[in-house]
């Protein structure tokens, strides 16, 4: 009897039609279409109680001997001869820090400290006034949080001076602030004079090639851009990110640099695939506040409540609820039954702009 045991930095991840095996540690993948064989080999190494190991007779390897020499030598398990083999390690078994029944029972004993670690990022978008002394309550309950990274998204210059005592506040109270601001509202000596009003902030602009030219070599920069021929004057411009941006009529531009192809799937971690089959990791632990008050845990989240509202029920609100940014992985989409999802990157803001979630090569590129 001959044991094959899979390494512990391997996964494997199914569909109707094929298995697929990923390496954490090398990055390589291998799929394999199903059958009775496989189907009880990979279903029984999947389970908890295998230990990531399974005893094959060899009267039962016939034809897929060379697949398994192939596995083998392609670093995702290895053979023994003898019968009980000492794994390599307990397979990757997940301990989730978002745990619902847990964080469920910590709410009904009145644990508020615990729910309100989750907050790590705020943000504030600015477009209009907001009542200052309405956001102080807000403010105040941010002190039971562990905020580690501050956003504002400020539309007009003429508004700098309204909430300059938020920057301060949030100067006095956090060393990592960011802010981004809409080149098309600014001129460089408006900009320059914020960034000596508020030297802490690490400024971003963003806008198109035309609206960010004359701000090269200002602040780091982040460009909108629609095909190759502003990619490529983008490029000029040294920025800090290039941003795709779809119009309605440039879907070939989009296929060709943003939609995930079979090739990006490279790259994930043990942690990365865990994180992606409870959370979703591009807006966990955020809030986003706008100017009429509102709390959402992004542009395009259900409504938590308002700057009034307390912190505490937003959050637990956030948590739980079956619209949650937070907890919005691909198992909740119309990727749940694809073997690659938990390879692909969390569902983002461009998905959620378009309501589609199906853009990658397995797909053709939907897109409405």
């Amino acid at each position: 009897m001959k044991t094959i045991v899979f390494h512990p930095e391997v996964f494997v991840f199914s569909d109707e039609e094929s298995f697929l095996l990923y390496n954490t540690h090398k990055g390589n993948s291998r799929e394999i279409a199903r059958c009775d064989f496989w189907d009880k080999l990979f279903l029984t190494i999947n389970s908890i109680n295998s230990l990531y190991r399974y005893a094959i007779p060899e009267k039962d390897w016939g034809e897929y001997y060379p697949t398994i020499t192939e596995i083998c030598q392609e670093g995702y398990a290895a053979v023994y001869e003898q019968e009980e083999p000492i794994p390599f390690s307990y397979a990757p078994i997940p301990k989730l820090d978002v745990d619902l029944p847990a964080i469920k029972l910590r709410h009904k004993n009145g644990e508020g400290g615990f729910i309100l670690s989750f907050v790590r990022t705020i943000g504030f978008y600015l477009d209009g006034k907001m009542d200052l002394e309405r956001v102080r309550p807000f403010l105040s309950a941010l002190d039971y949080c562990y905020v580690t990274r501050v956003e504002v998204f400020l539309e007009d210059p003429l508004l700098g001076d309204y909430y300059s005592p938020l920057f301060h506040h949030f100067e006095s109270e956090y060393n990592n602030c960011h802010i981004q601001l809409k080149a098309s509202s600014w001129d460089t000596d408006s900009l320059l004079f914020f960034a000596q009003s508020h030297p802490k902030w690490q400024l971003h602009l963003r806008g198109t090639v035309e609206e960010l030219s004359p701000f090269f070599g200002t602040v780091p920069l982040r460009v909108f851009v629609r095909n190759e021929a502003e990619q490529a004057l983008a490029d000029h411009l040294h920025p800090e990110e290039i941003i795709p941006k779809y119009d309605g009529q440039n879907i070939d531009y989009l296929r060709s640099t943003l939609f995930t192809i079979k090739e990006d799937l490279t790259g994930s971690s043990k942690r990365d695939i865990f994180i992606r089959q409870t959370l979703n990791s591009n807006y966990f632990g955020r809030l986003l506040v706008f100017s009429n008050g509102e709390v959402r845990a992004g542009r395009y989240g259900a409504l938590l409540g308002t700057t009034e509202t307390p912190l505490y029920e937003m959050v637990y609100k956030e948590l739980i609820s079956e619209e949650s940014l937070w907890m919005l992985h691909r198992d909740k989409t119309d990727c749940k039954d694809c073997r690659f999802r938990y390879l692909c990157p969390c569902v983002s803001d461009f998905e959620l702009s378009l309501g589609n979630y199906r853009l990658c090569w397995r797909n053709g590129f939907f897109l409405n």
